[in-house]
């Protein structure tokens, strides 16, 4: 699927974008960089916390086929009740045959299985044009099970864009087969 889909970029996309944006050389197209997706462990209390961390890097590893880093606390917060070296989340970085396998499984399954998704918005762009897409739910993803005794364990999907600015990460992103509001 890589190399479907990174042809398709190769092939299509970059003489189109240098043709409407009156561009010289293709390294002036903006490219995506990484995809990194996250989830924070959240209200998982401590004694269910063990069997959610395992259940979320098995997700985790099925639907990006890397295993998930975990992410911890620096310091000791009091307020918050935080210890130092606690797990807070997890985390996999996406590069490469990988990412592009997944923007394509992202694009053309996920996205259309999310209920009253209608585009991106602008307001998940950042100043540096990087979409940043909440999941609110396992279930959308193909590859894992459907099980109505799981709670809901959503995460987040950021797509990190080169661009010189915002409107040329999106028309990138309309290129891509992102619909855009």
């Amino acid at each position: 699927m890589k190399n479907d889909f990174f042809n398709y970029y190769k092939t299509k996309i970059i003489p189109q974008y240098l043709k409407d944006y009156n561009k010289k050389k293709a390294l002036e197209v903006p490219v995506i960089k990484k995809i990194v997706i996250s989830r924070g462990i959240g209200k998982a209390n401590t004694l269910e916390i063990n069997n959610y961390i395992e259940e979320s890097i098995k997700e985790f590893l099925i639907m990006t086929g890397q295993k998930p880093k975990l992410n911890r606390a620096k310091k000791h917060i009091a307020a918050f009740k935080i210890k130092k070296k606690m797990i807070l989340g997890l985390s996999v970085t996406l590069r490469g045959a990988k990412m592009y396998a997944f923007l394509y499984k992202f694009i053309n399954i996920i996205l259309p299985n999310i209920r009253q998704f209608q585009g991106i918005e602008n307001k998940q762009f950042d100043s540096l044009g990087n979409i940043t897409f909440p999941i609110y739910s396992q279930s959308n993803i193909p590859e894992l099970p459907y099980n109505p005794r799981v709670e809901k364990r959503g995460f987040n999907v950021t797509i990190n864009i080169k661009a010189k600015n915002v409107s040329e990460a999106k028309a990138l992103c309309a290129y891509l087969g992102f619909p855009i509001i």
